[in-house]
């Protein structure tokens, strides 16, 4: 495939210093007049950033150079990336997101549906006063750009939105009341169209949220800690859905 084509050879220093004078480095497009003076060249900086530009412009070029064809495999690589990635996409599911004080967390969320797949991320907005680490992560700016986010003012403008698009939603939560993701929900119980919604670090969902949910789940543990960090929470409950009813992934009509 064309992505894989291997860059030509840098010339060794031998090579730049043979035959007769000026002695020319076609890396760097430098021409001098003697053995000693291109030895010089050869060691310098000037040398070594024009042999990574140029390394850099091969592989460049070996990227993109391609037939002008259809065929699949000719296809320049980021475009074939994208598409990978985009057939593994899911609007089945939609991570909703109510109140996150933490920063760390909202962040980290973020990142998570991406890497899975999930595509839409709704969030019910929390209080600014109380937002905790409040500087923004790179990484995950730069996965939140792959994703499709709605901001709600508040519990019922999200759950309106969700009656309207039908989604079931399911609601996270650690009451007696709600069943066991790992042990009491199978693959006939997931819907067509499902919500997950996930609280406040310190309180969980809001009792609005849990009353209009459809089900209530949660996650077992085995330790003597009561609850999981939010954004490892929401990784499990999410992987668990997928692994629940593998037919979500790639689920993605628009």
């Amino acid at each position: 495939a064309a992505c894989t084509q291997q860059a030509p050879r840098v010339p060794t220093l031998d090579e730049l210093t043979a035959g007769s004078p000026p002695y020319e480095c076609p890396l760097c497009d430098v021409a001098v007049a003697t053995v000693d003076a291109m030895q010089a060249h050869f060691r310098s900086r000037r040398h070594h950033f024009g042999e990574r530009t140029y390394r850099d412009r091969v592989a460049a070029e070996a990227r993109t150079d391609y037939d002008d064809d259809d065929d699949e495999s000719s296809a320049p690589y980021r475009f074939r990336r994208a598409e990978t990635v985009l057939r593994a996409r899911t609007s089945r599911v939609i991570l909703v997101i109510e109140q996150s004080y933490d920063v760390h967390n909202h962040h980290a969320i973020l990142r998570t549906a991406e890497c899975l797949g999930v595509q839409h991320v709704w969030i019910v907005l929390a209080d600014q006063t109380r937002l905790k680490n409040g500087h923004k992560s790179r990484i995950s700016r730069q996965s939140s750009e792959w994703l499709t986010i709605r901001e709600f003012a508040s519990t019922g403008d999200v759950l309106t939105a969700l009656r309207k698009e039908r989604y079931e939603l399911w609601a996270t939560d650690l009451s007696q009341f709600a069943l066991c993701l790992d042990t009491e929900v199978g693959a006939r119980d997931i819907p067509t169209r499902l919500a997950i919604a996930f609280g406040r670090e310190t309180d969980g969902l809001s009792e609005e949220m849990l009353q209009a949910a459809d089900r209530r789940v949660y996650l077992q543990m085995y330790g003597f800690t009561e609850s999981y960090n939010l954004s490892v929470a929401t990784a499990l409950v999410l992987q668990n859905v997928f692994r629940l009813d593998p037919s979500l992934r790639g689920a993605m009509p628009d």
